[in-house]
């Protein structure tokens, strides 16, 4: 891909102390608060390491983890996620072989999305628990509809199939060209002088690729005039 083609990656910050507090070491209150889960001392889940010891005794045997209900756990979580995709990937390729790969990976994103959320929002939309959001670029509209197919039950959006990926769904969105896709915000002195280089070709690649495309770009310029 050109430099043209390219955007600015979106900057986040890793803080497990807000986010995981449990997988931050040397907080002596965070692990007194786990403790009585990850040693199992719950009266819940003594009685559950009890029924489970064949198979934790199999776990620290193949694995080598602590035989815990909370590292089963975390075996289960990846599996569980491992089988979800294998499955997604080979209905999207008996069912969906018509629809764009774009498209397929985006509705494949919003199954990944159900299943990571579980009930925590209602497979049947409610504005009260969930909000949408795209830019105003057509693709960006086609991939929200599309992870918005597998977020949700479509059974019961009337006449939908998957053949209708990317096209609109009865969610409802809100388009937010200044949070999502400021450089086609016009008038803001700072995002254009940032696009700048891109836009008008300055960079060094894309000045040699503009000369590498003359004749493609000549013959452009001639058909759109």
């Amino acid at each position: 891909r050109s430099s043209a083609s390219r955007r600015p990656f979106p900057i986040y910050t890793i803080d497990d102390p807000m986010l995981r507090m449990y997988s931050v070491k040397g907080c002596v209150n965070s692990d007194s608060a786990w403790a009585p889960i990850s040693k199992d001392t719950l009266p819940d889940l003594k009685e559950l390491v009890e029924k489970s010891k064949p198979l934790l005794d199999y776990m620290k045997e193949k694995d080598g983890r602590d035989p815990t209900i909370s590292n089963a756990a975390d075996i289960a979580d990846n599996i569980i996620n491992m089988v979800i995709s294998l499955l997604l990937v080979i209905e999207l390729k008996e069912e969906s072989s018509k629809l764009q790969i774009g498209k397929r990976q985006a509705f494949g994103l919003g199954k990944e999305v159900r299943s990571f959320i579980g009930k925590f929002i209602d497979t049947d939309y409610k504005a009260d628990q969930a909000k949408f959001y795209s830019s105003s670029a057509n693709r960006c509209k086609m991939t929200l509809q599309s992870a918005l197919a597998g977020l949700f039950d479509t059974s019961k959006w009337p006449g939908w199939t998957k053949e209708k990926l990317g096209l609109e769904t009865p969610i409802p969105y809100t388009i937010d060209d200044p949070m999502l896709r400021m450089y086609s915000v016009k008038g803001c002195v700072n995002s254009d002088s940032a696009w700048a280089p891109i836009s008008k070709d300055t960079l060094p690649d894309l000045k040699e690729l503009v000369e590498k495309s003359k004749p493609l770009l000549d013959y452009m310029k001639e058909v759109r005039d």
